[in-house]
């Protein structure tokens, strides 16, 4: 009863965010991790000896004749190797600073007896080609701790540096038979907020920390949500051709049962008895998206507009540009006749609210590929807009040509895009990608509005320039998507 009623009034104090302008480690530093002035301490002939001690029992000559009996078979380090694996440890660190390495020691030992510099340190000053410019205590000034890029301006150090980057070379990123990088244009809003973020998920294949909560977590809840709207949208479109159309909210009622048995017979665990509850909550957002489908399909009748398609998990045609080959997979394509003729809308379901993909490119992006192909005399049919379709909210939003926007839009102002400017937009974002992914440049974004949200500040050092403390309004709606 004491430690309950304590833990109501107890609280866990937050870590102060870092300022990044000193961090201190206690051990080594991480592989990737790199400061403007970088300084190490106790560097004598203590830490780093240079020798390795002979073993007794396999000294050196039993090593190498070990060795020279195994071939390739096996290998034992010998006492030269070691070292050699030593000095590159210790120059590794030396170049954790990018523009100083400020190297300490003390000038003797607990004892009172002086101390010299380590080999290793040595063997650098000896080394013409190493490319550092070594300056001695005799000769050190303040001026030569501070980078010549730093700036005048002192009093935000974490601004000054360039943004963490990463580097691929060329030759290592994987291309297509005809030599170009294979882009998916689903993950295009994930280089538009930052660069380093997709490289860490698209390139890098780097794992994150799950945001899923309890069983039935944001990954499984889409993959349910699509599966079934494209049951639903099946049957819509297949009870219109046998004359006896019912609206999609009805189709969506009379069908979630069956598709749910035929996704538990793919997924055993949806059968679980402790599924039944998110599921009833997924089951309501649908239908409330299902309403907003049937106000879409009952404005376009009323605006003269005929559905003669509508394509289901519609692989887009390639887009390709000098160095990348973009492909992508849309929800839903409505293919309309209109008065001046036939357009097509891209829609994309999100289980998110609606208002977080108003910086989306995506959709945008999907539209300039149908564009292109059609430019380039595939038959295929002209785009007349695009829309997302957010659960959370039961609202849709998009850009459209004037004579399709009436029946998506409705009567509500509510913010959406201009389809051009949209198109346009992804196409620069596009030609962007063309020309860094070349390079194998993914340099971190810290504007961002998802920055702080990320799971991967620790690989580009986020939370070591700004802190890690992140409140609901940091976080971006559409970031979970």
């Amino acid at each position: 009863d004491y430690l309950a009623d304590w833990a109501k009034g107890a609280g866990t104090a937050l870590p102060q965010p870092q300022s990044g302008v000193v961090v201190l480690y206690d051990s080594p530093p991480p592989v990737l991790e790199c400061h403007r002035i970088w300084i190490m301490t106790d560097v004598d002939r203590t830490r780093f000896s240079g020798t390795a001690p002979e073993q007794p029992l396999l000294g050196s000559e039993v090593r190498e004749g070990v060795n020279r009996e195994a071939g390739d078979a096996s290998h034992l380090p010998t006492a030269h190797e070691k070292r050699e694996q030593s000095e590159a440890l210790f120059r590794r660190l030396l170049a954790v600073g990018d523009a100083v390495t400020l190297i300490v020691r003390s000038a003797s030992d607990s004892g009172g007896r002086p101390q010299g510099d380590p080999p290793f340190l040595s063997s650098l000053l000896q080394d013409e080609d190493s490319g550092w410019t070594i300056i001695g205590p005799a000769e050190m000034g303040a001026e030569d701790l501070i980078p010549h890029d730093a700036g005048q301006d002192s009093t935000r150090v974490q601004d000054r540096g360039a943004p963490r980057s990463a580097r691929v070379a060329p030759e290592w990123t994987r291309r297509d038979a005809e030599g170009r990088i294979p882009v998916s244009a689903g993950n295009i809003d994930d280089w538009r907020s930052c660069p380093f973020l997709y490289w860490c998920r698209h390139v890098a294949d780097i794992g994150t920390p799950s945001d899923e909560s309890g069983l039935f977590g944001r990954v499984l809840q889409g993959d349910v949500m699509h599966s079934v709207w494209q049951d639903v949208w099946s049957r819509y479109a297949a009870s219109g051709d046998s004359g006896e159309r019912r609206t999609i909210h009805a189709t969506l009622l009379a069908g979630w049962d069956s598709s749910l048995s035929r996704l538990s017979a793919r997924n055993p665990s949806l059968g679980d008895p402790r599924f039944a509850a998110p599921m009833a909550g997924l089951r309501s957002v649908m239908l409330n998206a299902a309403l907003l489908q049937d106000g879409v399909e009952a404005r376009a009748a009323e605006a003269g507009l005929v559905r003669v398609d509508t394509r289901l998990e519609y692989s887009l045609p390639r887009y390709s540009l000098a160095n990348t080959s973009f492909s992508g997979r849309a929800d839903r394509v409505d293919v309309w006749s209109t008065p001046s003729g036939i357009s097509a809308v891209i829609v994309d379901y999100k289980l998110g609210a609606s208002g977080g993909y108003l910086d989306s490119v995506q959709l945008a992006s999907y539209a300039a590929m149908m564009r292109s192909a059609r430019e380039e005399g595939a038959e295929d049919v002209p785009v007349g807009g695009f829309c997302y379709i957010g659960h959370a909210d039961s609202r849709l939003r998009g850009g459209w040509s004037p004579e399709l926007e009436y029946a998506y839009r409705g009567s509500g102002r509510a913010k959406g895009f201009d389809l051009e400017d949209a198109v346009e937009r992804a196409v620069g974002v596009m030609n962007e990608m063309d020309a860094a992914l070349a390079a194998g440049e993914f340099p971190a974004r810290y504007d961002s509005k998802s920055c702080r949200a990320c799971a991967y500040q620790s690989a580009c050092r986020r939370s070591a320039r700004f802190g890690s403390a992140v409140g609901e309004e940091d976080s971006d709606d559409g970031a979970a998507e």
